[in-house]
């Protein structure tokens, strides 16, 4: 139990730190683009006053948080800014083109992609938009039809956003990892007052069923004593039926017990499915004869499978009692097994007058009952489906629970 136990807090905690450095991750970028894409409008839209329509600027007043947070370019970015302009006619013939400031780019070259961008924006009748790296803002002159063109280089800022999305993307993943580890070798710490807990729980549950074993045998047996003397009466009876309760509770709580404190490493050995099954339905011969059931064993010979002898003995004692307590009078009980490829796969049929009004995952319940009133004349204490379920799981292996028509039936599934 400790280990699921430290698996879900990992996981719950590692799900919630993820779900923050995600968020984390996403707001950063996404400031960082916004403002990107902010100061390259701005830039574009400064320089198309400045160059295009050749309007001054009053002088600037600017310190270090006006560098940062201001809405308006500053001189120098400007000044550093690669881009280049172009004058079309109403043909869409090239009038004028600048490119001095395209930097070390052959003038042959340069002039033959501004005119392929400029062409292309005039064609396409746009006067905003993006080609390649180059971000573009123009104007058309409606008295003479004449195109201007500014098309800003945006590759460094392109660039900037790629390298830091990279370089936090990275710092999250080396952050998750680091975090990953933290909370491993913290959850340790953070169950061990729990872990310590279950520790003496177990323990109270052994000493305890040891300890009333032997007053229940001392009752049975001065009960026994009083029938030879007095003959059986229906309080001695009730007291047996009682008794005979009160074991088989002992018994299931013992088992779970035993399988806390064995863990995962429960001693295995080789075992012969197919005959053990058969020695264990034949307990059940009389109990099903009283009741009439009409009892069908689909078992294939030599079923081999790990497993722990007594355990998987409980295992099966415990699904055949309960399959006999709750099939009606002349129903049909049927256990098949067959060794497969991934394992062995046992399944226990029985048919009954009602199924319980609840999932079918809610049998493996400590002390869940579908039907008080018929678990309790039938003897039963909503505890030995919850011992099956972990003895199966000790072994690696899963048991479910499914209605069919009027029956129930088990699947467990061993490796």
């Amino acid at each position: 139990m400790i280990k699921p136990l430290q698996r879900k807090t990992i996981s719950t905690s590692m799900k919630a730190i993820t779900i923050l450095l995600v968020a984390l991750l996403t707001i950063f970028n996404g400031a960082n683009i916004y403002f990107s894409i902010r100061e390259t409008n701005r830039l574009l839209d400064s320089l198309f006053v400045d160059v295009i329509q050749g309007k001054k600027r009053p002088p600037e007043s600017r310190n270090f948080l006006g560098e940062i947070f201001s809405s308006a370019p500053s001189k120098n970015h400007r000044l550093s800014s690669i881009y280049f302009t172009v004058k079309l006619n109403a043909s869409g013939e090239a009038v004028s083109v600048n490119i001095d400031r395209l930097g070390a780019e052959s003038e042959k070259d340069a002039a033959k992609k501004v005119l392929v961008y400029a062409q292309k924006a005039y064609e396409e009748k746009k006067l905003e938009g993006f080609y390649d790296f180059y971000k573009f803002k123009g104007i058309v002159q409606p008295e003479t039809g004449t195109s201007f063109y500014l098309f800003l280089d945006i590759s460094s800022q392109i660039f900037s956003s790629i390298r830091i999305l990279f370089l936090s993307f990275f710092t999250v993943v080396v952050c998750w990892l680091l975090m990953f580890v933290l909370v491993y070798f913290l959850s340790k710490k953070a169950i061990r007052p729990l872990e310590e807990n279950l520790e003496k729980q177990k323990q109270f549950v052994t000493d305890a069923g040891h300890e009333i074993k032997t007053p229940l045998a001392i009752i049975l047996s001065n009960t026994e004593a009083m029938e030879l003397y007095l003959g059986e009466n229906k309080w001695s009876k009730n007291i047996r039926n009682q008794i005979t309760r009160l074991s088989g509770l002992m018994e299931n709580l013992l088992t779970l017990s035993k399988i806390g404190e064995m863990s995962v490493s429960i001693t295995r050995e080789r075992t012969n499915i197919s005959e053990l099954l058969t020695q264990i339905t034949t307990m059940f011969r009389e109990s099903m004869e009283l009741k009439k059931i009409n009892f069908d064993l689909k078992v294939q010979r030599d079923i081999f499978c790990h497993v722990n002898h007594d355990l998987f003995s409980r295992l099966c004692s415990i699904l055949l009692d309960n399959a006999v307590k709750y099939t009606s009078e002349g129903g049909k009980i049927t256990v098949c097994g067959e060794q497969k490829d991934k394992g062995v796969v046992l399944v226990f049929f029985n048919t009954c007058e009602s199924l319980p009004a609840c999932s079918p995952e809610k049998l493996f319940d400590r002390f869940f009952r579908g039907d008080k009133a018929r678990t309790q004349k039938e003897g039963g204490y909503g505890i030995g489906l919850s011992a099956a379920q972990s003895i199966v799981e000790a072994h690696g292996g899963k048991i479910a629970a499914a209605y069919k028509e009027q029956a129930i039936e088990f699947t467990i599934t061993l490796p």
